[in-house]
């Protein structure tokens, strides 16, 4: 008996080895990182999932784009972009805008546009004129310096219940334009 007891004890701790390898693979899927394949245990009762895990990471790397490209492409465009919630607040930004506004990322995160632009032009700011065409307004930097910029703003796709999952702002230094 207590050798079967071993015996079942020994199974069981390389099951659940292999299930927490398992479990970390799907996290490791579900973070968007698609790059590793799914670690094969040799253990034949999570075998089955191991390769259905596998399966549906080499699906993932064909049909999504990954977040270190999806970083790579905005971080790319020298216009500062500004990827916004459905409140108006950052959701994310790119280099040219951390270089702008002389701000961290994760500074800007949740910021609202609004906050952005010099306080003394928020009484002709127009945030609607803009989502209908592109305009003009001046932002201000964390050092307090104000740059007049060009605004583009476009609508993200609609999310699975229809409604606007957010909007890109891209701003240019007009003032690049000039020298």
């Amino acid at each position: 008996t207590l050798m079967a007891g071993l015996v079942v004890l020994l199974l069981m701790v390389r099951i659940e080895r292999a299930l927490d390898s398992l479990m970390s693979n799907a996290q490791s899927i579900g973070r968007g990182s698609y790059a590793e394949p799914v670690a094969v245990s040799g253990v034949a009762e999570v075998a089955e999932l191991e390769r259905s895990l596998e399966q549906m990471r080499q699906a993932l790397t064909t049909t999504t784009i990954s977040r270190d490209y999806l970083d790579d492409v905005l971080n790319g465009i020298r216009d500062a972009v500004l990827v916004m919630t459905t409140d108006g607040s950052v959701r994310t930004a790119n280099a040219a805008a951390v270089g702008l506004f002389g701000i961290p990322e994760q500074e800007l995160i949740g910021v609202a546009f609004g906050d952005l632009i010099a306080p003394e032009h928020l009484a002709t700011f127009n945030l609607e004129r803009l989502k209908a065409e592109p305009g003009e307004t001046v932002i201000r930097t964390r050092r307090g310096q104000t740059i007049p910029v060009s605004v583009h703003i476009s609508f993200l796709g609609n999310g699975p219940e229809g409604g606007s999952r957010g909007t890109i702002v891209v701003l240019r230094d007009i003032t690049e334009r000039k020298r």
